[in-house]
């Protein structure tokens, strides 16, 4: 499936602006234009899994996901996770790479952003999280994973669906043996999507487009 808005990578630095994805190229550091007050919605229920289970969340199919995907592990081979709180979603511990499945949030109204921590395999058209419209069952928006397990921040600009009913859907095709799993964590909306839980701003680093499925051998043109 194509993407159908930008996509930005975000980490937790502080800073004044954000700097956003442009068409076309590797975003540059421009003023944010769209106000986080011009909608704000809660979000999903349980965003950040801190229940220790999918309470709010729905199997749709397949293996990957459940409750023994909800976790608590800190660190793996290559550093830390950096889960929010203590529990995450990993969609490698309850069945390991080759299993394949669909993870559904509940509904809620799109606000003017959302943002969400990420992890596992890169894979733009089997392995992401997107924003799935439940009038048409439209995927609006999706991001694929780095290769790393290491959760990092993406900031979606959901303006042109305010309002509207949409769901997150977490979406693992890929059967492989390696880098075959997706990881989510911290669900944030609204003016809150933009900052963390002690008013630090996060800066955005973005790209226009991910790159088409096998196109890259490494996650070179992600900011």
């Amino acid at each position: 499936m194509k993407l159908r808005t930008s996509i930005s990578i975000s980490y937790l630095l502080p800073a004044l602006s954000l700097s956003l994805a442009l068409p076309g190229g590797l975003g540059k550091p421009i003023s944010r234009t769209t106000k986080c007050t011009l909608a704000q919605y809660p979000g999903p229920s349980n965003p950040s899994f801190e229940t220790g289970d999918l309470t709010g969340w729905q199997v749709l199919s397949g293996t990957a996901f459940g409750n023994g995907s909800v976790t608590a592990l800190t660190s793996y081979w290559g550093g830390t996770f950096n889960q929010k709180g203590k529990y995450f979603v990993d969609g490698f511990v309850a069945s390991g790479d080759p299993a394949i499945g669909q993870l559904r949030s509940e509904s809620f109204r799109a606000s003017s952003y959302l943002s969400f921590l990420i992890g596992g395999g890169y894979d733009p058209d089997n392995l992401y999280v997107g924003l799935v419209r439940d009038s048409d069952s439209a995927l609006l928006v999706n991001q694929t994973g780095m290769n790393d397990e290491a959760l990092i921040r993406i900031v979606w600009d959901t303006s042109a669906w305010a309002g509207q009913n949409v769901h997150l859907l977490v979406y693992d095709n890929n059967s492989g043996t390696s880098w075959a799993h997706i990881n989510i964590d911290d669900v944030r909306t609204g003016c809150n999507a933009l900052q963390d839980d002690n008013g630090l701003t996060f800066t955005v680093f973005g790209q226009a487009n991910q790159p088409a499925a096998a196109s890259s051998p490494s996650c070179t043109l992600y900011a």
